[in-house]
């Protein structure tokens, strides 16, 4: 991203895990990338009008998901993937984050990604954010020479990216753009309970 804005402008990655935290500095630093400012918390537990996100236009959420469509992945077994209630979890502190994205007053794309094959994790998430946010924000084709799309089950379906391995020869992951329709004023959730955020 650093590179495609030419080291340039002003990018804000926030994670809570302190270890991506470190990798990630680390790496910025290794490649003498001056436009990032990394910040170690969680992201829900920042305030609605918090001002480092005030002039934020653009975000790029990859919440915590299940990984299953990372090949190969070593810490990922079929009695995980049958877990109802981990997808859950999941799928909550997704809508949650989402929802917390486009909150804020200047933000006008929010483009939510998983490397997940899981329709609670994807199609699912973005379902329920157009219930609350679809008067505020609509969905933009994602990647439209992409090949494989959503489910069409839902009627966004085509708008959205999915890939996986045994088609695509790729991890799997799903993609789904959100547009701001009116660029004057936020939608502001009502206060929410905390979340559960063990998902292991």
């Amino acid at each position: 991203m650093a590179s495609l804005m030419n080291n340039k402008g002003k990018i804000i990655s926030v994670d809570h895990h302190k270890d991506r935290v470190m990798t990630l500095r680390m790496r910025l630093e290794s490649f003498k990338v001056t436009c990032c400012e990394v910040i170690e918390q969680d992201f829900l537990k920042f305030s609605d009008y918090d001002p480092i996100f005030e002039n934020v236009t653009h975000v790029l959420l990859d919440p915590p998901c299940s990984g299953s469509g990372v090949v190969n992945r070593v810490d990922f077994s079929d009695d995980e993937a049958m877990d109802e209630n981990r997808l859950k979890r999941l799928s909550n502190l997704q809508a949650m984050m989402l929802k917390k994205a486009l909150s804020q007053s200047s933000v006008m794309r929010c483009v939510y990604s998983t490397c997940s094959i899981y329709e609670e994790e994807n199609e699912a998430v973005v379902e329920e954010i157009l219930k609350t946010f679809g008067d505020q924000f609509a969905l933009e084709e994602a990647l439209p020479g992409w090949t494989h799309r959503g489910l069409d089950t839902y009627e966004f379906g085509s708008l959205c990216v999915r890939c996986s391995p045994e088609e695509d020869m790729t991890n799997g992951f799903f993609v789904a753009v959100f547009q701001r329709k009116d660029p004057n004023g936020a939608f502001e959730i009502p206060n929410q309970m905390d979340v559960d955020r063990t998902t292991d």
